[in-house]
């Protein structure tokens, strides 16, 4: 799993930093549209590096192609709004709530990943801490959530959330009320983990 992480880890970080078109800022940044004079349009990729500072996304009624952003601080985002393909490496937490959909996401918060409310992701959650999902929040298959921390971490399924794939806290606490609901399927993991080799693999729903 520590392998795995690391993998997860180096793959997103670097993908980020080296894509076209990335934008610098820094000191903490709140977007509530996105503006073509910025270089910020949901009709292309879009990639931020925020230095020394918070990020937070409030969007309203939006559907963007591709968004990734690495921030040297928290993530925040929320809104009612759609990602084809949505990356974010945070040194701080990340926060998905409201209407947020994304049907591939790569998150990472080094102290804590926190999906909430009518949110809809499949994809990899990864934290070194914390993971939790709640309040009817739901990971879609193939989903990874992979809590690694060496002392104390936590993952958490609670409220009614739903995670389709696999949840897993090594060395850590994998907590879940019995209100949440977990399709378990180690099938998940193959495609994250396997350094890049193709792997194809089908599903029956029981």
């Amino acid at each position: 799993w520590a392998r795995c992480a690391v993998v997860l880890e180096q793959n997103l970080h670097e993908r980020i930093l080296h894509s076209d078109g990335l934008k610098n800022l820094s000191g903490n940044r709140r977007l509530f549209k996105l503006d073509s004079s910025d270089g910020l349009s949901a009709e292309r990729t879009m990639a931020i590096n925020v230095s020394a500072g918070d990020l937070t996304l409030d969007l309203g009624d939006v559907s963007i192609r591709s968004f990734m952003a690495n921030v040297e601080g928290d993530v925040k985002i929320r809104g009612n709004v759609h990602f084809d393909t949505l990356r974010i490496y945070a040194t701080g937490s990340v926060s998905v709530q409201g209407n947020v959909t994304a049907d591939f996401a790569e998150i990472l918060g080094l102290t804590s990943v926190t999906v909430s409310g009518n949110v809809s992701l499949a994809g990899s959650l990864l934290s070194k801490q914390n993971i939790e999902i709640s309040d009817r929040a739901q990971m879609k298959f193939p989903s990874v959530a992979l809590a690694v921390g060496y002392r104390e971490n936590r993952l958490s399924l609670l409220e009614k959330s739903v995670f389709e794939g696999l949840a897993i806290a090594p060395s850590g606490t994998v907590e879940r009320d019995s209100s949440a609901k977990l399709l378990d399927s180690t099938q998940a993991l193959l495609p994250f983990c396997m350094d890049t080799r193709n792997v194809v693999f089908s599903r029956r729903r029981l």
